[in-house]
């Protein structure tokens, strides 16, 4: 369980670093692998989904904001970027 936690927080900080270099590809692998190896971090949704609205992918953007929003339905930083995929 804690290599686990510590490969997703590692790829957490790493698709964020990527994210904000300007590298959205590179950001959005990292956090489709975090969420493969912790389905449980709502987090790694939210990213997911905005790096694909920054890519203009807004229809890949809505399935990883809905999974997020299953688990946590108040969650409102998904809610936002729910509004902007549509």
């Amino acid at each position: 369980m804690f290599k686990g936690l510590l490969k997703s927080r590692v790829l957490w900080y790493l698709g964020r670093y990527r994210y904000f270099r300007g590298d959205i590809h590179g950001a959005r692998e990292c956090f489709e692998r975090m969420i493969t190896i912790r389905p449980s971090a709502l987090g790694g949704y939210v990213l997911l989904a905005s790096c694909n609205i920054e890519l203009q992918r807004y229809n890949e953007a809505v399935p990883p904001l809905q999974e997020a929003l299953q688990a946590e339905p108040d969650l409102a930083v998904a809610h936002g970027y729910l509004g902007i995929a549509f």
